[in-house]
């Protein structure tokens, strides 16, 4: 069976120690078995300095040599996250930040034929998740809950999507990108009430979670790590993400 033909998405820090990491352990247990038309990178000043950015850099472009990389003079979550999206042109894209490990190695064939008229997004499941496949379905699934007094009176199921990694339908990512909000998280602003017009589109279409071969969790999150080092907190208010420096440190 041919390689899948892909365009890989990144979203990076200043950060060389994470992303060494993360691009060694998807290259050995995913990239190598892809052809990748084309690498978009934005990589942004954040988590290290302009030098640190250079290092990340020159990461990206050992791996891919052809690599569109975006150094943009101030970092902007959501603004990465769209400008590289807009940029791609396969029929699969494959997104990617740098803060993940692949735990291991993984067919792609299998996963991006999961892709279809009615799944649109297949992401590697990880341990924050908090999702059993046997027990809860493969779908990424949540809920919009309508409460009395503090009871439950009604709930609604909807697709839930998100911008960890995963393989995506480059149609969908594409028109998920114009839909954006700049002033939203961009994961955030896909679900209710924060992006009405992006949440009416992406809803439409399902998001599979695969897990792995032989382990339940397909990635690991290390960013998480870095973030309680370095003192940062990650803040979310309607819908809105700031990273900020831990006022407890």
């Amino acid at each position: 069976m041919a390689a899948p033909t892909v365009d890989v998405c990144l979203i990076s820090g200043a950060r060389p120690e994470l992303l060494s990491q993360t691009l060694d352990s998807f290259q050995s247990g995913l990239i190598k078995k892809l052809t990748v038309s084309k690498c978009i990178a934005n990589i942004d000043l954040f988590g290290g300095d302009e030098s640190q950015r250079q290092q990340c850099a020159a990461l990206v472009l050992r791996h891919f040599r052809q690599a569109e990389v975006l150094t943009p003079p101030a970092p902007h979550f959501t603004t990465a996250v769209k400008r590289v999206w807009e940029k791609t042109s396969q029929s699969i894209v494959l997104h990617l930040e740098d803060d993940w490990l692949l735990k291991e190695e993984v067919e792609p064939e299998l996963l991006v034929s999961k892709l279809n008229e009615k799944t649109r997004a297949v992401k590697f499941l990880f341990k924050e998740k908090n999702k059993d496949l046997q027990r809860d379905g493969k779908f990424d699934i949540d809920w919009i809950r309508r409460k009395f007094l503090g009871i439950t009176w009604q709930k609604k199921s909807y697709n839930r999507h998100s911008t960890s990694p995963g393989f995506f339908d480059g149609d969908f990512i594409r028109e998920w990108a114009a839909r954006m909000d700049l002033s939203l998280d961009p994961e955030k602003q896909a679900k209710p009430p924060f992006n009405p017009h992006l949440f009416e589109y992406v809803s439409r279409y399902r998001s599979e979670l695969v897990a792995g071969p032989t382990q339940s969790e397909l990635i690991v999150d290390i960013g998480r790590a870095w973030r309680s080092d370095h003192g940062v907190i990650k803040q979310t208010v309607g819908g809105r993400s700031e990273w900020r420096a831990d006022p407890e440190r």
